[in-house]
C-alpha cells in the first residue's frame, strides 16, 4: 500500500525535485518493470478508486507528470472521466482536448492528443464537461483507442471513473495493471476488498492500492 499525506495527494504538482515528485518518480518506475500485456515497450495504467471524489485524478496528473520528468519520450494522460481535466486548468490550456475526435472512425489519436507545457507531457480528454459520447457499450472503441496509442506514447495513465462504472471494469482487464485510490478515513476496508475481488474477476492486474489524504502525524 502507497501513503499520501493529506496535504500532497489532494492536487496536482508540476514541480520536480520536491518530496511528492519523487514519491511518483518512485511509482512510475515501479510500474515500469512489468511486462506490457500488448507486447510493446509501452506501459499503461489506469488509475480508479471505490468511489468518487477520492482524488483519483489527482493522483492520475501526478503520476504522469512523473513519468514525464523521468523519461525522454511521450507520456500521455488519458482522462475517460467525462471531465476537463484539472491539470489542463492549472496549466491554463484551453480550447478541444481530443477525445471525442479520436473517437471517431478512421482518426489518427496521436494527432488529436494535446501537448501540454510540461516536456514529453500530452493529454486526451473530453473538452466539455460531463461529455461522455463516443464510449459505446463495453468500452470496445476506447481499447481500440488505447492499443492505436500505446504504440505512440512510452506511458499512457488513464483516469479511470470509479469501479463501480462497467466502463472502469472494461477497461482494467485491457491494460497493464490499475491502481485503486482509497481515500483515508471515508473508504471501508470490506468495500475496497470487494473492489479488488471483483476487478480481479474483470482480469484486473490490480497493481495495489494508494492510500490517500492521509492524516500527518509529526
Amino acid at each position: 500500500m502507497i501513503s499520501l499525506g493529506k496535504d500532497l495527494g489532494t492536487r496536482p504538482t508540476v514541480t520536480s525535485g520536491s518530496a511528492l515528485s519523487d514519491h511518483y518518480g518512485t511509482l512510475v518506475h515501479w510500474i515500469q518493470s512489468f511486462r506490457s500485456s500488448a507486447g510493446l515497450d509501452a506501459r499503461t495504467v489506469g488509475v480508479t478508486s471505490c468511489g468518487a471524489q477520492e482524488g483519483v485524478s489527482t493522483v492520475a496528473a501526478n503520476l504522469a507528470i512523473a513519468a514525464a520528468h523521468s523519461c525522454i519520450r511521450p507520456v500521455l494522460l488519458l482522462d475517460l472521466t467525462g471531465s476537463r481535466p484539472r491539470l489542463t486548468k492549472d496549466l491554463a490550456v484551453v480550447g478541444d482536448l481530443g477525445l471525442e475526435r479520436a473517437l471517431l472512425p478512421g482518426a489518427c489519436a496521436r494527432e488529436c492528443a494535446v501537448t501540454m507545457p510540461l516536456p514529453n507531457l500530452s493529454v486526451l480528454a473530453s473538452s466539455d464537461e460531463g461529455s461522455c459520447r463516443g464510449f459505446g457499450p463495453g468500452g470496445g472503441r476506447v481499447i481500440e483507442l488505447i492499443r492505436d496509442l500505446e504504440h505512440d506514447f512510452h506511458f499512457i495513465v488513464i483516469d479511470l471513473p470509479p469501479a463501480g462504472s462497467s466502463l472502469s471494469f472494461a477497461i482494467a482487464g485491457a491494460i497493464d495493471g490499475v491502481l485503486l485510490v482509497v481515500e483515508a478515513e471515508k473508504t471501508a476496508s470490506d468495500t475496497a476488498s470487494r473492489v479488488t475481488q471483483r476487478m480481479a474477476h474483470a482480469n484486473a492486474n490490480v497493481l495495489g492500492v494508494i492510500l490517500n489524504k492521509c492524516p500527518v502525524t509529526l
